[in-house]
């Protein structure tokens, strides 16, 4: 995945913001998306989404246009479990099981409105 060229993200520089999210190299940056504007990532170990809460609010909009600019963004938790499940991300296992009312939900209102499940 390529990132749009771009020294600074709001005065913050590429090195700050992959500190904060990959917390010094420890979370692989291709874990991260943007879930309803949010910044979060692909948790395997725990099967399931983790919120990232970045408290500098200048930070937190570099790292979510950061994370934007990678191209990563769904609209909805369906929509990145859909996503998980379709590519078999590491962890899918146990967030089938963690999410399967949520996952019932979903694909009950996907049969109620066709087409309407982008990401």
């Amino acid at each position: 995945m390529t990132v749009e060229k771009n020294d600074e993200w709001g005065g913050v520089s590429e090195e700050r913001i992959l500190r904060e999210l990959t917390q010094d190299g420890v979370f692989p940056i291709e874990r991260f998306f943007l879930m309803e504007g949010m910044v979060c990532s692909w948790n395997p170990t725990e099967g399931g989404v983790l919120l990232h809460r970045i408290e500098d609010n200048q930070l937190f909009g570099a790292c979510r246009e950061y994370v934007r600019s990678r191209g990563s963004t769904y609209r909805s938790l369906g929509a990145v479990l859909e996503v998980a499940e379709q590519e078999k991300w590491e962890g899918w296992s146990l967030a089938r099981i963690k999410y399967a009312d949520l996952l019932k939900v979903t694909t009950e209102s996907e049969a109620n409105n066709p087409g309407n499940h982008s990401r």
